[in-house]
C-alpha cells in the first residue's frame, strides 16, 4: 500500500524530485485594539497606538540577528535530522545550484549567509515563524494623519513532525501574555506534520519507478517545507510527494504554470507506479 500526494516536479537543474512528506502548518490572525475610533494622529503623545502595540508584539516573537523563534517551549518536540536524513541532506546540497536559487527568488544571499548542509538542514528541520501580512489604519493615496483603532496581521507557522497547531497556538497566546502584549488570536487553522522514513520501501519503489521513466535518478527530499494535509494518510499508509511542476512553475503566483511534456511523463509515471504496485 502506499499513497502518491501530488505536487512537486523537477528542480532548475531538471532533475525529478520526491518528497517524503511535508511539514505542517499553523495559521493566525491577530488583533489588537485600542480607541473607539480611529483618532486624530496628534493623539498619540497621549492615547496608545494599537498598530504600535502589534508591531512590538510581533518583533518579540524573534530574533533577527541569530533568526530564533523566541516563543518559549516553541522547539520543544522538533525532530532532528537522523543519519539517513543527513545523507539525504549531503545529496541534495551537492546537487542544487543555490545560484539558480537566489537567481530564482530574486534574492542575494539567505539567512545568516547559509550554503550548502547547514541551508538545506535549515530548510527542512526549522520550524518557521513568518508575518504574511499585516495592516491597520490609512491604506488610501496620499496622508490621513489618523491614530488607528485596530491593527490586523495574519503569521504563519511550518511545523516539522512531532509539534502541533493546537500547541502551537497555546504557546503563542503564552508568549504574548507573559510579556505584557494584549493580543488576540481572531482565529487559527492548521494541522501536523507528515513523514515517511526514507527507508520506508514505497519511496524506493517510486524512485526506481521514476528512474526508468525519466531515465536519470529523482532528487529524495526529508519533506516538503510546504504544507498540506498529507497527515490524514501518512498514519495508514507510507506516503510520497511527486509531480509536474518545473523550478519556473510560479507556484501560488501569477501564471502559474506546467509545460505539456511534463504532464504527459508525469501521467506515464503515475501508470507505471500502479503497474508495478498490481505485480
Amino acid at each position: 500500500n502506499g499513497c502518491i500526494w501530488e505536487f512537486g516536479g523537477k528542480n532548475s537543474s531538471g532533475i525529478q524530485q520526491i518528497w517524503a512528506g511535508v511539514k505542517g502548518i499553523c495559521y493566525v490572525q491577530l488583533k489588537t485594539s485600542g480607541p473607539a475610533k480611529d483618532l486624530h494622529s496628534a493623539l498619540g503623545a497621549i492615547v496608545e497606538n494599537p498598530a504600535n502595540h502589534l508591531v512590538s508584539a510581533l518583533a518579540s516573537l524573534r530574533n533577527d540577528m541569530t533568526d530564533q523563534i523566541l516563543i518559549q517551549n516553541y522547539y520543544d518536540n522538533a525532530v532532528e535530522p537522523t543519519e539517513t536524513d543527513m545523507k539525504a541532506i549531503k545529496h541534495i546540497a551537492d546537487n542544487v545550484d543555490e545560484e539558480k536559487l537566489k537567481e530564482q527568488y530574486g534574492v542575494d544571499s539567505f539567512i545568516q549567509n547559509l550554503s550548502g548542509i547547514e541551508l538545506f538542514k535549515k530548510y527542512y528541520f526549522s520550524p518557521t515563524c513568518t508575518i504574511c501580512g499585516i495592516w491597520s489604519g490609512w491604506q488610501g493615496e496620499g496622508g490621513k494623519t489618523v491614530l488607528p483603532a485596530t491593527a490586523h496581521a495574519k503569521v504563519d507557522f511550518r511545523l516539522v513532525p512531532n509539534m502541533h497547531p493546537q500547541v502551537t497556538v497555546d504557546l503563542l497566546q503564552k508568549h504574548f501574555n507573559d510579556n505584557g502584549f494584549q493580543v488576540e488570536i481572531e482565529s487559527w487553522d492548521g494541522y501536523p506534520a507528515a513523514y515517511t522514513p526514507l527507508s520506508d520501501p514505497f519511496i524506493s519503489l517510486v524512485q526506481n519507478t521514476m528512474k526508468e521513466v525519466y531515465h536519470h535518478d529523482p532528487l529524495i527530499h526529508p519533506w516538503s517545507p510546504g504544507s498540506g494535509p498529507l497527515y490524514l494518510f501518512s498514519d495508514l499508509v507510507p506516503v510520497v510527494s511527486i509531480g509536474v511542476g518545473n523550478a519556473g512553475s510560479n507556484s501560488h503566483s501569477p501564471n502559474e504554470n506546467i509545460e505539456v511534456n511534463d504532464f504527459k511523463q508525469g501521467q506515464l509515471c503515475i501508470a507505471r507506479i500502479i503497474e508495478v504496485m498490481g505485480k
